[in-house]
């Protein structure tokens, strides 16, 4: 069965790292001291390419750790949803 996605064509797995080396060990601490710098951000509404901040927002959890907010995401209401279909 072919993939209808067309993001299938172009997909290919990261390589294999060796942990056991250290350079890759510290890239890997860098990057995730990056992620967690950006937790908790407050994420616009984008509809038609426009950011939207609304008053109302859902936190996004970390299933893992569930006090940890990955964001905070803005809650479109009804016509902005109406607004997101007709832009799309």
């Amino acid at each position: 069965m072919e993939s209808t996605n067309p993001l299938a064509s172009t997909f290919a797995n990261e390589p294999l790292v060796d942990f056991a080396r250290q350079e890759n060990r510290t890239s890997l601490w860098q990057a995730l001291d990056q992620v967690k710098a950006q937790l908790g951000q407050t994420v616009p509404l984008v509809i038609g390419g426009e950011s939207i901040d609304t008053d109302e927002t859902l936190e996004s959890l970390d299933p893992s750790v569930t006090s940890r907010i990955v964001a905070k995401v803005a809650t479109a209401s009804v016509s902005q949803v109406a607004d997101a279909v007709a832009a799309a």
